[in-house]
């Protein structure tokens, strides 16, 4: 394994040394023991909520993951040179009412100044941000599975030093930018 990273309630997303990504989730469910004097115990399961494959070429040198309530699945990986690839998967129900997984694969283009070098995604995966090492922030929208939309990029520092690491906070209200 190379990275573990929790988001939301419970759910763990795992980078192998493969590059291959899953997102687990924790249950608990408490129940009275028979067998330990009626005493409150609880069990615990694992749910495999997502599984990516392997990516093609050089390893990423971040992959993040998120699945939402309804099944939808956003994996995003940054490369070395600065370089973003999204898969997004969802599945579409057809007219007969079964389901059909649709994946949809893209190179993020941008108009940024610096290159990637550090990236977060909402709670829901339906926006991701990314700083370069320019001060930068970029912000997309993800919502639509056949149209990621740059909505935004704007200088964070007026001096250009490294973002460094970002992430979400107060429940994907805010995102903390570090810069060393």
């Amino acid at each position: 394994m190379i990275s573990a990273r929790s988001y939301g309630p419970l759910n763990h997303v795992f980078v192998w040394d493969d590059s291959s990504v899953t997102i687990e989730q924790i249950k608990f469910f408490p129940f009275y023991d028979k067998d330990n004097d009626n005493r409150r115990s609880i069990k615990h399961s694992i749910e495999k909520k997502a599984a990516f494959p392997v990516t093609e070429g050089e390893l990423p040198v971040q992959s993040l993951a998120r699945v939402n309530v309804d099944g939808r699945q956003v994996r995003v990986d940054f490369y070395a040179d600065g370089s973003l690839e999204l898969m997004i998967a969802e599945e579409e129900e057809s007219l007969f009412g079964s389901g059909e997984l649709k994946e949809n694969f893209y190179q993020l283009d941008f108009d940024a100044v610096g290159k990637v070098s550090a990236a977060t995604l909402t709670t829901d995966g339906t926006k991701l941000y990314a700083g370069t090492d320019q001060g930068e922030i970029l912000r997309w929208d993800l919502t639509d599975i056949d149209d990621p939309v740059l909505e935004e990029v704007i200088n964070a520092f007026s001096d250009l030093r490294k973002i460094t690491a970002l992430n979400m906070v107060f429940g994907d209200v805010s995102l903390i930018v570090g810069d060393r």
